[in-house]
């Protein structure tokens, strides 16, 4: 009896340990989407920034053409490569891409220090997973 309850508390705080491990990277998952989400309203808050001073300066060709990529992004839910950017909005896209090549940086560091946590803590299987999810 004491051996099944031993074997019965053993597998108890084996999944513990395992929610543990999926709800580290779950959080750190919607900390990425949350992130990602608010570069996203940035980058179409510079849209409209460009639009607002391409209107102070007459510009209705720019002016246009910023505004169709403000009504693809929203539609799409997308920045383009810099290099696909055209030139009046690609100062933005740059700007977007640096933030979220930093932020995707910062996320394979915290999983790399998850990996190691699991590592330490004999969870093989759990670094092997905080692995597959920084690849």
């Amino acid at each position: 009896m004491r051996t099944m309850t031993a074997m019965m508390s053993m597998l108890l705080l084996a999944g513990a340990a395992f929610g543990q491990q999926t709800n580290a990277m779950e959080t750190y998952r919607q900390a990425l989407q949350v992130q990602e989400q608010a570069l996203f309203v940035q980058y179409g808050k510079a849209l409209d920034a460009a639009m607002k001073a391409l209107k102070m300066k007459g510009d209705l060709d720019t002016f246009l053409v910023v505004e169709a990529e403000k009504k693809r992004t929203e539609a799409e839910k997308t920045v383009p490569a810099p290099a696909d950017a055209k030139d009046a909005f690609r100062p933005a896209a740059e700007s977007y891409r640096k933030a979220t090549a930093e932020l995707l940086r910062k996320y394979v560091a915290a999983l790399d220090g998850l990996v190691k946590q699991s590592m330490l803590a004999d969870k093989i299987d759990d670094a092997k997973e905080a692995k597959a999810e920084a690849a």
